[in-house]
C-alpha cells in the first residue's frame, strides 16, 4: 500500500468526523448541562431546606438540650473543684501550764482535715497587738491528716496568760498521688515509724529542796530513713490533764537507730500517770532525709 503524506493545514478524516459530530450535537450537550445544572441547584436548595428544617425542629431540638446540660454541668465541675480544694486548718483554745514563777508553756492543738495537702506557716501566742507573749514567730509544719500541739514553752508573763493563737504566712502544699506508692497513708507509715519505748518517770528525791522531776525513754527508728533532725514532744498528763510539756530534739538519727532521752522539770508536779512522747519530723521535705554517707 502506496503511503500518502498529510501536509500542514490538511484536515484528516477523523477530524472531518469529529467536527460534524460536534455541530450536531452541541445544542444537546448544551441542554443536557443545563438540565444537570438545574437539578444540582435544585439538590442544593432541598438539602439546605431540610437542614434548616432538621435543626429547628428535629435534631437541632435535642443538640440544644445536650449543649444546655452541659453548660448546667458546669456548676457541679465547679462544685468538684471546690471539693478539692483544702480545707481552713482547725485549731482550740491554747492551753496555758505553771513551769516557774512567771515562766509559762503555752500549747495550742491543731488539725489538718486534710488528708492530700499539707501545710507551711508561722505563728506565735499573743494576749493583744501590744502584750506579745511569745514576740517571734515560729515557722512550724503540719502533714495531711495531722493532729499535734503548736507550743512556746518558756514563755514569760507577769500574769498567767491566756492568749490566742495568731498564724500567718500560712501556705497549703497539695500531694502528688503519683510520687507516693501505693498510696500515702501506707508511705508516710514507713517513714514516721518513730517508736517510743520505755518511757519512766522518776518523781522528785524526798527532802530534796530542788525538787527535780525526770523521764526518760528510747527513741528507736524502725523506718528504713535517716533523719537530720527529730523533735519529739513530751507532755506529762495527770488524769486527763495535761500537766507539764517538754520537747527534746535528736540531730543525725540513724535508721534502726535506738537512741536515749532524758528530760528533767524543776517545778512541782502532780502525779503524772502517763507520758505521750510525739516524735515530729517532716517527712514531705527532702532536705529532713540524710543522705548515704552522711
Amino acid at each position: 500500500m502506496a503511503f500518502t503524506p498529510v501536509r500542514e493545514g490538511q484536515l484528516t478524516e477523523d477530524r472531518l468526523k469529529w467536527g460534524y459530530w460536534w455541530i450536531t450535537h452541541k445544542l444537546q450537550l448544551r441542554r443536557y448541562l443545563i438540565i444537570f445544572l438545574i437539578v444540582f441547584d435544585a439538590l442544593t436548595v432541598l438539602y439546605a431546606g431540610w437542614r434548616f428544617v432538621d435543626w429547628f425542629f428535629l435534631s437541632g431540638v435535642q443538640e440544644r438540650q445536650a449543649i444546655g446540660q452541659l453548660a448546667g454541668s458546669y456548676t457541679d465541675a465547679r462544685g468538684l473543684r471546690l471539693a478539692a480544694m483544702a480545707q481552713e486548718m482547725q485549731h482550740e483554745e491554747p492551753i496555758t501550764l505553771g513551769a516557774g514563777e512567771g515562766v509559762y508553756d503555752i500549747l495550742g492543738r491543731a488539725t489538718n482535715p486534710n488528708t492530700r495537702y499539707w501545710a507551711e506557716f508561722d505563728y506565735r501566742f499573743i494576749l493583744s497587738e501590744d502584750a506579745l507573749v511569745t514576740p517571734k514567730f515560729s515557722r512550724f509544719f503540719i502533714l495531711p491528716g495531722e493532729s499535734k500541739y503548736l507550743t512556746a514553752l518558756g514563755a514569760r508573763s507577769e500574769i498567767a496568760p491566756s492568749p490566742r493563737l495568731e498564724i500567718v504566712n500560712f501556705q497549703w502544699h497539695r500531694l502528688n498521688a503519683h510520687l507516693y506508692w501505693p498510696d500515702y497513708a501506707t508511705w508516710s507509715a514507713a517513714r514516721l515509724n518513730l517508736q517510743p519505748v520505755g518511757a519512766a518517770v522518776t518523781p522528785p528525791v524526798p527532802g530534796d529542796a530542788l525538787r527535780v522531776s525526770r523521764v526518760k525513754f528510747e527513741l528507736r527508728n524502725e523506718s528504713a530513713y535517716s533523719y537530720r533532725k527529730v523533735r519529739s514532744l513530751v507532755l506529762l498528763l495527770a488524769g486527763d490533764r495535761i500537766a507539764a510539756a517538754n520537747t527534746v530534739t535528736m540531730d543525725r538519727l540513724q535508721a534502726g537507730e535506738t537512741r536515749p532521752a532524758e528530760l528533767v522539770w524543776t517545778t512541782e508536779l502532780p502525779t503524772i500517770t502517763e507520758v505521750q512522747i510525739l516524735p515530729e519530723v517532716n517527712i514531705l521535705d527532702p532536705g529532713a532525709y540524710l543522705k548515704p554517707g552522711e
